[in-house]
């Protein structure tokens, strides 16, 4: 029988007396710094560990594990990929369908909700798996200037609602039902436009603005390693504000075949979002509540796609079904970088959290209907599904009505 060398054993009972085979080392590291200078309500925590050094158990590692911080931008980015994407590629041609004989301008209304969900391996990947839902409301004006040409202005309000699945069980441990969540309010303004150059190339931008608020809570599970003690259940909350803005570019081409058209095209969205740092709020005296830092995400996509629509008059209506196709990928994403620490910590030490590395590209398909009616009347549906991303699946949908003036 082959036998490990004794200082081979030995080595691996310090490992394992102070690791305890840990889930996420960055946090039980951290902790084991933290509880060298604990305070109040942490050093009481600590105490309950092995010689007090703060070592918990493999699950509680993850639990504790403060990542959803690093969703905190997902919210504004899925809503400004979007927004551009509604505008410069839904409407153009069906608002061309309206008789410029009845005036330049128009107004109009829109409905949008839709789903986010992140897929995540629990300390495999950096981030959270959760799930979001989003309702929203876009109002504006648009001013026709030939019959593919217009510009316009619109001013928009969408709710997230973010809750991140909740942790593992394992021996003696119950997790909460969900591991938090993020509720987020944005209103933004964007300026958009639709160009017409000639012998059927088109331009597209948009650019725009949003100020967000956000009500974060984070529920997790405190258990000493040797699982033995009763867990206790950690709940904080807390309220942070942020901006974003963002600029798209594009061009297409418009091919008449039959009576179809066919508009390939490629764009380029460059975006920043923008989240204040926060300080949670302890609800049970767990002494586990963290100071969160800043964060600000970068995000430049590109897009080639192809949208094919046709007329089909009838008896007083013009009904315009549309299809979409795109490809996008992420052609540069600053890194997430945050750092979290206990409010009770009393050194300077710091975890540091960072993003995954994301699928850097998916495909969008998207289908719509726009109905045009006498009197410069407009109503549309259209439906996007995101498809082919190891990270992220979802869904858009937005209804609208528009009237000429």
């Amino acid at each position: 029988m082959n036998r490990m060398p004794k200082f081979a054993l030995i080595a691996l009972s310090l490992a394992i007396a102070h690791t305890g085979f840990a889930a996420n080392a960055n946090l039980q590291n951290y902790l084991f710094l933290a509880c060298g200078s604990a305070s109040g309500l942490l050093a009481q925590r600590c105490g309950l560990t092995d010689n007090g050094a703060g070592d918990v158990s493999g699950d509680s590692e993850s639990s504790l594990n403060p990542n959803q911080g690093l969703s905190v931008n997902d919210a504004a980015l899925d809503s400004i990929r979007g927004q551009s994407t509604l505008y410069n590629s839904n409407d153009g041609a069906s608002i061309g369908l309206l008789e410029m004989e009845i005036g330049p301008f128009g107004g109009f209304l829109n409905l949008k909700a839709g789903r986010l969900e992140s897929d995540r391996r629990v300390d495999i990947e950096r981030e959270r798996e959760y799930a979001a839902d989003s309702f929203g409301f876009d109002i504006g004006v648009d001013y026709q200037m030939q019959r593919e040409s217009y510009i316009g202005v619109v001013l928009g309000y969408e709710t997230y609602s973010l809750n991140f699945v909740a942790d593992r069980s394992g021996e003696n441990f119950n997790p909460e039902g969900n591991a938090g969540g993020i509720d987020t309010e944005s209103i933004s303004g964007m300026l958009f436009a639709h160009l017409e150059i000639g012998s059927g190339v088109f331009a597209i931008a948009n650019a725009g603005y949003a100020r967000q608020s956000m009500d974060i809570e984070r529920m997790a599970i405190f258990q000493e390693n040797n699982r033995q003690l009763s867990q206790l259940a950690v709940r904080t909350i807390a309220d942070t504000d942020g901006t974003a803005q963002w600029l798209t570019l594009g061009v297409g081409y418009r091919l008449a075949l039959g009576g179809w058209q066919i508009s390939p095209g490629a764009s380029w969205n460059l975006a920043q979002n923008n989240i204040d740092g926060y300080t949670e709020t302890d609800l049970n005296a767990s002494g586990l509540n963290m100071r969160i830092s800043d964060s600000e995400r970068d995000s430049s996509i590109g897009e080639v796609g192809v949208k094919v629509s046709r007329e089909i008059n009838t008896a007083g209506v013009v009904f315009n079904p549309q299809f979409r196709l795109s490809y996008e990928r992420e052609l540069g994403r600053d890194p997430d970088n945050l750092t979290a620490k206990y409010v009770l910590d009393e050194s300077d030490n710091r975890m540091v959290l960072r993003n995954d590395n994301i699928d850097e590209s998916q495909i969008v398909s998207a289908a719509s209907l726009s109905l045009v009616a006498p009197n410069g009347w407009l109503s549309f549906f259209d439906a996007a599904m995101i498809w082919e991303n190891d990270f992220y699946s979802g869904w858009r949908l937005t209804a609208g009505i528009r009237k000429k003036i």
